[in-house]
């Protein structure tokens, strides 16, 4: 076999690796882990994040809100605290389950989503600093990374950050201290992925924190079964699904 047919092949293996139907697949199997991981955290309401996460989340178990925070927020050396994207409706979940638990997933070629590892980092510690600010207490405002996908310099980074972005929070017209008034801990970021199947489900009700349960839908291995795995098969759907939306899809699953 020359170097053209090799060519060829892999052109071929990619471009039915990208199909619709083993995209299909993959996000069936994925949505699999997430229905897993909501049963054996059942205390926790399941959350998508747009856009991607919708695709992951059974409408029987999701909850009927969504959150949007942007991987393009946590964009290394372009680290952002939106406004626009404060999320500010989760609170009232958070003060009623004492946590949650948030669906994405990420292409080939990355660990989580940059949503994951980094925005909602930057988001907790932004919030956990204006309620600091505003009661005049102890409380834990540091910016929790995953050790293994962001490096303690690029933390160090983030967390210069977060004064300026706590300043901004506190300055807008958001009623910061109305919707925090009955958080009774931190909000903290933890991660959970394909990779890493639970089979005993950690216990947060003693923890010193709330916890923002992040589950990340797709694995890094090759999960095939018949069909060609596609990491982050949902990502950018506007692509690739025509008019197929998530609903559809669960729908006719």
């Amino acid at each position: 076999m020359d170097s053209n047919d090799i060519y060829q092949v892999s052109e071929k293996l990619r471009h039915e690796s990208r199909s619709i139907y083993n995209r299909l697949r993959s996000i069936d199997a994925d949505a699999e882990f997430v229905t897993h991981v909501s049963e054996m955290l059942s205390e926790y309401p399941v959350i998508a994040n747009e856009r991607c996460g919708v695709w992951y989340v059974d409408p029987q178990i999701a909850h009927p809100d969504s959150v949007y925070f942007k991987s393009t927020d946590g964009h290394t050396g372009n680290w952002k605290f939106s406004l626009r994207r404060a999320n500010t409706h989760i609170f009232p979940i958070l003060n009623q389950h004492k946590g949650c638990i948030l669906v994405d997933s990420t292409r080939k070629g990355k660990r989580m989503p940059d949503s994951f590892s980094r925005t909602i980092p930057i988001w907790c510690a932004v919030w956990n600093t204006a309620v600091q600010i505003l009661r005049n207490i102890e409380w834990d405002c540091k910016v929790y990374t995953p050790p293994r996908v962001v490096s303690e310099s690029e933390n160090s980074h983030m967390s210069n950050l977060v004064p300026a972005f706590a300043d901004t929070l506190l300055q807008s017209g958001i009623d910061v201290r109305g919707l925090t008034q009955e958080m009774c801990k931190p909000v903290r970021p933890i991660w959970i992925t394909r990779d890493h199947r639970l089979t005993i489900p950690p216990d947060f009700s003693e923890a010193e924190f709330c916890p923002i349960i992040c589950v990340n839908a797709s694995s890094t291995r090759d999960c095939s079964d018949g069909f060609m795995y596609v990491q982050g098969a949902a990502d950018d759907h506007e692509l690739w699904a025509g008019k197929l939306t998530p609903q559809l899809f669960w729908q006719h699953r």
